[in-house]
């Protein structure tokens, strides 16, 4: 057995045993990782607290050949809040799948740690969470290498402009097509305005995301498009979507 030292975020947890947790924690160094945490379902051990679903803190961690078991847990940020809103609980979860889908066992992501960190924080504080639920989806897919082509045409690669009234997305060719490329590919249509939208959501500092101003057609049309996006790449049913869709309104 090795002792191994990280902070991580518990972003699934199930039962295991009469009192024990089976954990899935995105650690910030040693990526994603599956954890037994003896007794943390008794109410007066050390490790319920630091083991709470989205909970962000300091794990020491034995490693060996099989399951990682939690030796100790001190807490840094407990996130209490996404816990005890049915609207954040849902978007925390959908967050927190969505890494899980996209990364694999050990397969060391600081930069998604961070993200997922900062996603978590930002539910508790945003006024448009709908915004922010777009923002995070668009950089967690870029992240993971799925990042898609909003500048240039994903089908040839030339300049497309700056401004149009619509424009062609495609999540098979991974994003915008050219008008000429758009009947050679399975795509659909996106406004002008929800273009311009992803482009900003891509781009722009985490501070500025919230001075965007949307009307509902574009929210409804980038709720859609993230979605299909999201849906061939990840290729894995999400068990939040369903829970997405009572929260959003059916959207």
């Amino acid at each position: 057995m090795a002792l191994y030292k990280d902070e991580g975020i518990v972003i699934r947890e199930r039962p295991l045993g009469e009192a024990d947790k089976l954990l899935t924690i995105l650690t910030r160094k040693g990526g994603k990782i599956a954890a037994s945490a003896r007794g943390a379902r008794r109410t007066r051990n050390r490790l319920l607290g630091p083991t709470q679903l989205f909970c962000h803190s300091r794990f020491l961690l034995l490693t060996g050949r099989g399951l990682a078991t939690v030796g100790q847990a001190e807490i840094i940020e407990p996130f209490v809040g996404l816990r005890e809103s049915l609207e954040r609980l849902a978007y925390a979860s959908y967050f927190a799948e969505l890494v899980d889908g996209f990364l694999g066992e050990d397969d060391s992501q600081p930069a998604a740690f961070d993200l997922l960190r900062s996603l978590f924080s930002g539910l508790l504080k945003a006024q448009d969470q709908d915004l922010l639920v777009r923002y995070g989806e668009l950089k967690l897919v870029s992240l993971m290498g799925f990042m898609p082509s909003l500048f240039r045409c994903a089908g040839c690669g030339e300049a497309l402009p700056l401004e149009t009234p619509k424009a062609a997305f495609s999540p098979s060719a991974g994003g915008i097509l050219c008008n000429r490329c758009s009947g050679q590919q399975e795509s659909f249509f996106l406004k002008g305005s929800s273009v311009a939208a992803l482009r900003h959501m891509l781009t722009a500092d985490p501070q500025r995301v919230s001075v965007l101003a949307m009307s509902e057609d574009v929210r409804v049309e980038l709720r859609l498009a993230m979605r299909r996006y999201i849906d061939y790449y990840l290729a894995k049913n999400l068990k939040t979507l369903e829970f997405l869709a009572a929260i959003e309104g059916g959207g």
